[in-house]
């Protein structure tokens, strides 16, 4: 194949990607947003997403044609700015890169169909490989320039913002009088607007340190899980642990756990979450936290039993944030309570949950064993075993069965009697 028909149309490409730059850039903007739905920051973040793309596609064409040696280019400006970006929002690695892979397949699918618009298969085929070679020599290069401009922006961000935030933190949280502008100028982050407390961290035991990036990535899904208002405020507490505080509407309704564990779809297992009621003003960013510290000891007591998501909105969550604090008390309660249906088995905990939800649901079994999607003889069945197991009827002692049930639920083995080997 003639290596000068190839190097011409690299050249008409070129061409022609800087006569559709606007077309480009938007297309490659939108899938990118699509794919890769973290991007979505907030309208400032996505406006420099296309900065980005424009950048680096102005590049590119001055590689094609050969006014820029491929292996000599530097991250263009808007590119850098987008990086760092998203390193302040705690936006993972891993999006930014799977945008650039995306973007380098999309120019790859342009510029095949522009060739083969134009010219036959041979010299199509061999222009494609060598498209192929730029546009992967391109964002080789690329990629490793704005990585290293990510980490360095996220290790410069954290520094500069955690003294200041600290100490404005510290204060706030141990209930001191703040001046509510200079708190607001410290944390970036205003308090004279509703607040929901977010306490994150890794239940894995072999886990040194979280990844911190990845756990402000979890936050802005939660954000907007719950449709938030604006930027999340997050805090590396520690290297395993994280804080945040979402801005939430003033009627907002909080969707169930279940569903805000949906959007942590991809997210490392092991990352758990905790979090507090929406509460107004700067008492309000403290009452929500507490709460969400409260939500977080049930959710350690119980381990690996415990829920992915764990709500102090809940009313079982915040009886057993009270248990918690005297276990031994706890467990005598479940036993003397419970008698057989304190057994850690598989088939007591379907009694207990049975019994819960039928105390819950005021006697009636008709609602139970809606709520629970079974047949009424089958609630009615294992109620009958509950009795049976317990010793004694729903209704006797009522409070305590419903307390005993509670913590079974919510802390687990930490109360539950061992089945005997």
């Amino acid at each position: 194949m003639d290596e000068e028909a190839v190097a011409a149309q690299r050249v008409v490409l070129g061409e022609k990607m800087g006569n559709e730059l606007d077309e480009l850039t938007q297309e490659l903007q939108m899938e990118m947003l699509r794919q890769v739905p973290d991007l979505a920051v907030d309208r400032t973040v996505v406006e420099l997403l296309g900065v980005s793309i424009r950048s680096n596609l102005e590049t590119i064409v001055q590689v094609l044609r050969n006014v820029v040696d491929v292996d000599f280019v530097i991250t263009p400006i808007g590119a850098r700015e987008y990086a760092r970006r998203l390193a302040q929002h705690g936006v993972s690695l891993i999006a930014l890169l799977r945008a650039y892979r995306l973007g380098q397949r999309m120019l790859m699918d342009w510029g095949f169909a522009k060739l083969v618009e134009t010219v036959d298969a041979p010299l199509a085929l061999e222009s494609y490989h060598a498209l192929a070679q730029v546009t992967y020599r391109y964002v080789d290069s690329i990629s490793e320039q704005v990585v290293a401009e990510y980490q360095e922006e996220r290790e410069r961000w954290l520094a500069h913002r955690s003294t200041v935030v600290a100490d404005t933190l510290e204060r706030l949280l141990v209930g001191d009088a703040v001046d509510v502008d200079s708190a607001e100028k410290g944390l970036g982050h205003r308090l004279r607007q509703h607040h929901v407390g977010v306490l994150l961290w890794t239940a894995d035991p072999a886990a040194v340190a979280a990844d911190l990036a990845m756990l402000e990535n979890v936050v802005a899904r939660l954000n907007r899980a719950i449709d938030g208002r604006g930027t999340p405020m997050f805090w590396p507490k520690d290297r395993a642990t994280g804080w945040a505080w979402l801005s939430v509407h003033a009627d907002v309704e909080m969707p169930d756990p279940r569903q805000l564990e949906d959007s942590l779809a991809g997210i490392d297992p092991q990352v758990r979450v905790a979090l507090g009621t929406p509460a107004a003003g700067p008492s309000g960013f403290r009452a929500t936290h507490l709460e969400a510290c409260r939500a977080q000891q049930v959710a350690l007591v119980a381990s690996d039993r415990g829920a992915r998501v764990t709500s102090f909105g809940d009313p079982g969550v915040r009886v057993a944030s009270l248990l918690v604090h005297d276990l031994e008390a706890a467990r005598r309660l479940v036993r003397t309570t419970l008698g057989g249906l304190a057994l850690d088995t598989e088939s007591a905990d379907r009694l207990r949950e049975t019994t819960l939800v039928f105390l819950a649901e005021k006697g009636s079994h008709t609602t139970t064993s809606a709520r629970l999607h079974l047949h009424k003889n089958t609630v009615k069945y294992r109620l009958k075993r509950a009795v049976e197991e317990r010793g004694r009827p729903v209704d006797e002692d009522r409070l305590d069965l419903e307390l005993a049930l509670i913590a079974c639920q919510w802390l687990g083995p930490a109360v539950l009697v061992s089945k005997e080997p």
